[in-house]
């Protein structure tokens, strides 16, 4: 007969890859270069849509400056 080992199961192997991932220490500077690096591809992808949104507004005569306070408050939320 084959032993078998008992493996653990998703809940333990789970937490014990969340110790781990916890474990990693990244420096200063990594850090911020990553965030830097998010706060830009974000903008990258929702100016797009945003300008879309402000040329369409602007085309049918909607008051700008509360599209600009509307998007900006989008902006933040996200």
């Amino acid at each position: 007969m084959d032993k078998q080992v008992k493996q653990p199961n998703f809940w333990v192997r789970g937490k014990i890859e969340q110790r781990k991932f916890y474990e990693i220490t990244l420096s200063t500077k990594t850090n911020i270069i990553t965030f830097l690096f998010g706060l830009i591809a974000g903008a990258l992808i929702i100016l797009p849509f945003g300008l879309m949104v402000i040329q369409f507004l602007m085309i049918y005569g909607y008051d700008f400056t509360i599209l600009t306070l509307y998007l900006t408050i989008i902006w933040v939320l996200i």
